[in-house]
């Protein structure tokens, strides 16, 4: 004659078969909509435009040729891609000016400069136009040199700080900007670092100054 299982025995097992059966009602009805909780709706992620008049329509920079490479690997093999730039978050895109020998070949008015539209990876009162600047001391690209694009700022020059209070943005350069001689040159790089830090809405006017000096001594013929 068979014994009978204990009772707690079969309370255990009746209690575990009960815990997965209400296992398996949550897997399959927790996503189910519940009376008087609205349902969260997540919105899918825009696309980014998929050429460049749309790029450009949407207030983005064109990249013909943008790294494929994620921006922390530490080996990446060479590619481009075609790329929309400066809408993501944490980007921007901003005006850089430079003279230009085409659209100004007299060149009478040292102070002309013209634009350029940059994508940043930067994006703030104080960081947009830090980056900004940043990307002016490099120089034109190869594309916009093509276009008769140059500057007058000297190679190599770097911002020793740079800051940004009640509308004014004070900047302070390197040895190199303390070098440069000339008229014509000198009101050429005012106007690059002026009109590239002016075109911000918080920055109403720009203080230059070399190695920490007065802004007096900056940029004198």
């Amino acid at each position: 004659m068979n014994a009978r299982p204990p009772l707690t025995h079969l309370l255990a097992i009746t209690l575990a078969l009960a815990v997965l059966a209400a296992g398996a009602w949550f897997y399959t009805n927790a996503n189910d909509p519940v009376e008087g909780i609205p349902s969260v709706v997540t919105a899918p992620p825009e696309e980014a435009p998929a050429d460049a008049a749309a790029c450009e329509a949407a207030g983005g920079v064109w990249n013909e040729c943008a790294s494929a490479c994620p921006p922390d690997a530490e080996i990446c093999v060479l590619m481009c891609v075609q790329k929309c730039e400066g809408l993501a978050e944490g980007e921007s895109v901003a005006h850089l000016y430079f003279p230009n020998a085409d659209l100004d070949p007299e060149h009478l008015d040292c102070s002309v400069v013209f634009p350029v539209r940059r994508a940043l990876l930067a994006d703030g009162p104080v960081e947009g136009p830090r980056a900004a600047l940043e990307a002016l001391l490099k120089g034109p690209t190869d594309a916009e040199k093509s276009a008769g694009h140059f500057t007058s700022l000297p190679d190599g020059l770097e911002i020793r700080s740079f800051s940004v209070a009640s509308g004014v943005a004070s900047v302070d350069f390197g040895a190199e900007l303390g070098r440069v001689a000339g008229s014509c040159r000198v009101q050429s790089i005012r106007a690059q670092i002026e009109r590239t830090l002016l075109q911000y809405p918080g920055i109403t006017a720009a203080v230059i100054s070399v190695m920490g000096g007065s802004p007096d001594e900056a940029l004198q013929p």
